[in-house]
C-alpha cells in the first residue's frame, strides 16, 4: 500500500475516535460502553507498522502484547499476570532476535 494512503486511513481513524468521543463526552451521543477499547492505540501503529511491510522487532512485540492483554481483558486470567506475560514475551522475540540477528563481519 502506499505510504501516504496508510497515513491517512489512520488519522481518519484517530480522528473519528476522536468525534466520537468528544460527544459522547459533551452528551450529544452514548457510545456503547466497550470494555478494552483503548487497545485500539495499540493494534493501530503495530498493524500500521505492518502495512508499511516494516516486521521490526518493536511492531512484533508490541503487537504481540496487544494481544495478551486483549486475551486478558476478555477472559479470567489475573490482572496481576499481565505484567509477566509481557516481560516473558519481550524477552523471548529479544532472544530470537538475538539468535536470528545477522552478523555484519
Amino acid at each position: 500500500m502506499n505510504r501516504s494512503l496508510i497515513d491517512k486511513i489512520g488519522a481518519t481513524v484517530i480522528l473519528a475516535l476522536a468525534l466520537g468521543l468528544a460527544g459522547d463526552w459533551l452528551g450529544l451521543w452514548a457510545l456503547p460502553q466497550m470494555k478494552g477499547w483503548w487497545l485500539v492505540f495499540l493494534y493501530v501503529p503495530a498493524i500500521s507498522s505492518f502495512l508499511k511491510g516494516k516486521f521490526s522487532t518493536s511492531s512484533i512485540t508490541l503487537f504481540v502484547v496487544a494481544v495478551v492483554l486483549t486475551i486478558t481483558n476478555f477472559t479470567s486470567i489475573e490482572t496481576k499476570d499481565i505484567w509477566k506475560y509481557c516481560v516473558i514475551i519481550f524477552l523471548g522475540v529479544n532472544g530470537i532476535k538475538m539468535i536470528y540477528r545477522r552478523s555484519d563481519d
